[in-house]
């Protein structure tokens, strides 16, 4: 199931499949299967993950096809999350610093299945 949002831009950011739990509220999940890293237009489908009104770390999950990539290529995306993710935009989502963050998303947001 695909289905997309409005961002505040105005701007559509279409996911692969949106999970509604009744107390865990929306989980919207990107499924990718790439055997290089970042995938296409990285920077820009997760600028707009981050941009969700109800934008939260445990509201997004990047499933990663395991039979292309292994954990340790998810360092790949490292260098253009530094693009993305700033000390303020780190803040905003309640981290202390950008690092932080990125620890939390590679934990909790960048899976391989």
């Amino acid at each position: 199931m695909r289905t997309s949002d409005e961002q505040r831009d105005g701007k559509e950011r279409i996911a692969d499949m949106v999970v509604v739990h009744p107390l865990q509220g929306t989980i919207y999940y990107e499924f990718k299967s790439v055997k290089n890293l970042p995938p296409h237009d990285f920077v820009g489908q997760f600028s707009k993950d981050l941009s969700r009104p109800n934008f939260n770390i445990n509201n997004l999950k990047w499933v990663f096809d395991g039979k292309k990539i292994q954990a340790k290529d998810l360092q790949r995306l490292r260098g253009k999350l530094d693009e993305i993710v700033t000390d303020r935009i780190a803040v905003r989502h309640g981290f202390s610093d950008a690092n932080a963050m990125f620890n939390e998303l590679f934990k909790n947001v960048f899976k391989i299945h």
